[in-house]
């Protein structure tokens, strides 16, 4: 299962951060562009690497996604 690249939608840093992580994984990953306050499933992130970048969750979902994701 492809890598999943997690950024912050709509934001030049957001855009950067992901564009950094294609420079390294190009179509080799899945890039999926969040906003806060979004409903997330955490089913996505099951037992693959989870690159969460220029954003972040709250704490529960965060370790909900730390629980369900491969470590690198």
């Amino acid at each position: 299962m492809k890598p999943l690249i997690i950024s912050h939608a709509n934001c030049t840093d957001g855009f950067a951060a992901a564009f950094a992580a294609w420079l390294k994984y190009g179509d080799e990953a899945e890039y999926l562009f969040m906003n806060y306050g979004k409903n997330f499933i955490e089913e996505i992130t099951a037992n693959r690497e989870v690159y969460i970048v220029d954003f972040s969750f709250p704490k529960p979902v965060m370790n909900r996604i730390f629980e369900n994701s491969k470590l690198a």
